[in-house]
């Protein structure tokens, strides 16, 4: 092979790999977007609970895992705190979360937001600009910070054929 047949390939597999990378990975229509939750999932990595249902259009819910042949696409977590009476993230304080697989605890996504005011309720959202593709269960943890009651947080993403 001479010095010209090589960097001819190289250029070809240069040329070639934008279209390779993105082929076929995004959200085929909105109605396939997937909102996970935790709801009295088992424990994992410390404090954290396994990712176990998903809301559907409807409102209500339904177990969640991820199919054999399938990977979770994940695109961003939403996450906010109650505000009742007594309630919230104290001044200062701040709230977020930890998501990461549980057979390795490699971490996905985390983000925290910051209460600037009084006591209340705070909220944040971490978007993933290119979204993480997971084959195994999730861990969510959502004990950063002081939070007086509870935290809610969605796993959002989409279901998607893993080659």
């Amino acid at each position: 092979m001479t010095r010209r047949h090589m960097v001819f390939g190289l250029c070809a597999l240069v040329l070639g790999a934008p279209g390779i990378a993105t082929a076929d990975v995004g959200l085929p229509k909105p109605s396939d977007s997937i909102v996970a939750i935790s709801v009295l999932g088992q424990a994992c990595h410390g404090s954290g609970v396994v990712v176990n249902r998903r809301i559907r259009g409807d409102g209500t819910t339904a177990p969640f895992s991820i199919p054999a042949g399938f990977a979770f696409m994940v695109t961003g977590v939403d996450f906010v705190t109650g505000s009742a009476p007594g309630g919230g993230v104290p001044p200062g304080d701040r709230i977020g979360f930890v998501l990461r697989t549980v057979s390795s605890g490699v971490v996905i996504a985390e983000g925290y937001a910051i209460n600037t005011g009084t006591l209340g309720s705070v909220s944040g959202s971490t978007v993933l600009s290119t979204p993480m593709r997971v084959t195994s269960a999730l861990c969510l943890d959502r004990t950063v910070g002081a939070v007086i009651g509870g935290t809610r947080t969605w796993v959002r993403g989409f279901l998607f054929q893993n080659q």
